[in-house]
């Protein structure tokens, strides 16, 4: 049953909102801490597709950090005969 604890969303403004925070093992350590364990890892696709299905509390503090520093720094590049129908580009 999700619980509130005193670092919760109110008082840092980081992670997933008290009423989200459950009692599972994952969430005794800060969502803080969380945040940078899984900022360092260098796998982005692994973190995004594998790590947020695991439980609730990763999906929201992933979603959480991305949201907040990966999507930010990401550039979208369009390659190939399919990309320059896609963008209109001229032949």
């Amino acid at each position: 049953m999700a619980t509130a604890r005193s670092e919760s969303h109110v008082s840092t403004g980081v992670g997933p909102q008290a009423s989200f925070v459950s009692t599972s093992p994952e969430a005794r350590l800060p969502v803080e801490l969380w945040q940078l364990i899984i900022a360092h890892l260098d796998d982005h696709c692994f973190v995004w597709f594998v790590l947020r299905r695991t439980s609730h509390f990763f999906r929201l503090v992933t979603e959480d950090l991305f949201a907040r520093y990966i999507f930010r720094t990401c550039i979208v590049r369009f390659a190939g005969e399919h990309a320059k129908k896609l963008l209109f580009l001229p032949t």
